[in-house]
């Protein structure tokens, strides 16, 4: 039988696995505990977890886990990081990060609760890894913005944006029709690199939102009631592509003109500029309102 426990981090820099020297079972403890972290239980970072400017915790099992991972309360700005960029950390609850820490960590965040009423909240920092939502019937709300900077992808779960704006790299869902969602409200989504939905059993709540994609393109296959967007915008330097089925646009704005290769699109207006624009003849797609940049 496992129970619960809080893991309060002491003694400054030290590996994630070495929890004999460094999980306490009080904050600035000494007391330990006798296995690292599960599913089932807190990770704390705090005032005293860190004597030192520049300490730092090292994820150096392939996947480390945890409930809710709180850094709210830290100074001397440690650093969070990885071994290998293949770490992955499964995260069954709640995110706290803060602005008084570093995190060069280029694993992969896993989100794998599947209960409802988790937060993330990222205190102005900005991620260097992987981010994924994992959780059966889970959902995870954002408390401030999110940035990225590699990929963010939905496979079970609902991330709610809670009108935060949010960057990433790729954003990608799962092509096997896994029950993921994405509400946005009124965000701001930056993508650098592409938006990808597979998954037309995908809840996707973007009617009021604006997408911004910096990099190559978007594929987005709705249901047959259609994906809703607001606006999407390409400010990119290459032309991109427009794939995909079953989706209902309200602005789309091409700076660098493209390839709408949409079937069983309406696109309400969409605005150009550039010479390479192109539009596939038939594939029931239409468009009520065309204008040069």
């Amino acid at each position: 039988i496992s129970f619960a426990s809080t893991f309060y981090w002491v003694g400054g820099t030290g590996n994630w696995s070495a929890y004999a020297t460094h999980w306490a079972t009080t904050s600035g403890g000494s007391t330990f505990q006798t296995q690292v972290p599960s599913s089932l239980d807190d990770v704390i970072f705090d005032a005293n977890s860190f004597s030192s400017v520049g300490d730092s915790v090292k994820i150096d099992q392939t996947i480390a886990f945890c409930k809710n991972m709180n850094w709210s309360g830290v100074s001397n700005n440690p650093c969070f990081a990885c071994i290998s960029s293949s770490i992955k950390i499964k995260i069954f609850g709640s995110l706290t990060l803060s602005q008084n820490m570093n995190i060069p960590f280029n694993g992969i965040i896993s989100f794998e609760a599947m209960t409802v009423g988790n937060t993330i909240k990222s205190n102005n920092t900005s991620l260097q890894c992987s981010m994924e939502f994992n959780g059966f019937n889970g959902d995870w709300t954002l408390q401030d913005s999110l940035t990225v900077s590699q990929s963010l992808t939905i496979n079970y779960g609902i991330l709610k944006t809670n009108n935060n704006n949010v960057r990433c790299g790729h954003f990608y869902s799962s092509s096997s029709n896994t029950p993921g969602g994405l509400l946005m409200g009124t965000s701001v989504f930056t993508c650098t690199q592409y938006w990808t939905i597979h998954n037309t059993t995908f809840t996707l709540g973007a009617d009021s939102s604006y997408i911004k994609i910096l990099g190559g393109g978007i594929q987005t296959n709705g249901p047959t009631s259609r994906f809703k967007y607001n606006v999407i915008e390409f400010l990119g330097n290459n032309v991109p592509n427009l794939n995909g089925s079953n989706n209902n646009i309200k602005k789309l704005i091409l700076h660098r003109g493209g390839q709408v290769l949409f079937i069983n699109a309406f696109i309400d207006s969409l605005f150009c500029s550039g010479s390479q624009l192109t539009i596939a003849n038939g594939y029931n797609r239409t468009f009520n309102f065309i204008k040069a940049l």
